[in-house]
């Protein structure tokens, strides 16, 4: 509040200039980036945005395996614009394919759903989208 002695009934009037209630100084959670602020793996629950708890595996023959985030051990790539390889606990799925790296970046901070078996006529027609 300001210096001066203010009733309640100046209190209660509409201000054009709300500055003195709003935050000045930054904290570290204010400089975080919107594309990051969206989306924390296990971090918000029922309350705030869904996390994304499991991931499916979709062939093109219909075939879906689906697999909880919270079973993700390991990750392994030797290049991962090519494919990696994701050990569930005892299972092992290796995702191959061309221009995985943005694949990959979503399902290490736990933001894919499903990863897509692509057909043979998919892959002949398409040459710059990535492929599985």
């Amino acid at each position: 509040m300001n210096d001066d002695r203010d009733t309640i009934s100046e209190l209660l009037k509409p201000r054009a200039d709300i500055s003195q209630f709003t935050r000045t100084r930054t904290h570290p959670q204010d400089t975080v980036s919107p594309a990051d602020d969206d989306y924390v793996a296990f971090g918000h629950g029922r309350v705030g945005l869904r996390p994304r708890m499991m991931l499916g595996f979709r062939k093109c023959n219909g075939q879906v395996d689906v697999f909880p985030y919270s079973l993700l051990t390991a990750i392994h790539s030797d290049d991962v614009d090519t494919g990696f390889t994701l050990t569930f606990g005892p299972r092992i799925v290796r995702v191959e394919g061309h221009k995985l790296t943005q694949l990959f970046r979503y399902v290490c901070e736990h933001r894919a759903v499903e990863i897509a078996e692509s057909d043979r006529t998919t892959v002949m027609q398409t040459d710059d989208n990535a492929i599985v």
